[in-house]
């Protein structure tokens, strides 16, 4: 499972981690018109993050920033980690 924030003044919507069973992914993509209302939706890949899956993402419109918290850095949720990482810029706009 990967973790998904949204960014509703500007339609962004953010994601980070997952897991395919086999591997963890660090990936974080931004995909802007994310409703799909606004034209084209379009996908853009941030620099690669350490990999997690089954963590809990919060986005703070405020500060910009995409708030990950725990998770498992294996594929086995019986690992569980205590980790806090912060993203700034989360919806990629300069």
């Amino acid at each position: 499972p990967i973790s998904a924030t949204y960014d509703s003044v500007n339609n962004i919507m953010t994601i980070f981690g997952g897991t395919d069973g086999t591997n963890v992914f660090g990936d974080t993509w931004v995909l802007t018109g994310a409703n799909g209302q606004a034209g084209p939706a379009t996908w853009t890949q941030l620099t690669a993050g350490p990999g997690r899956a089954y963590q809990t993402s919060n986005y703070d419109p405020v500060s910009n920033t995409m708030i990950t918290f725990g998770g498992t850095t294996g594929v086995a949720v019986q690992d569980p980690s205590a980790d806090l990482y912060i993203l700034s810029d989360a919806n990629n706009i300069p």
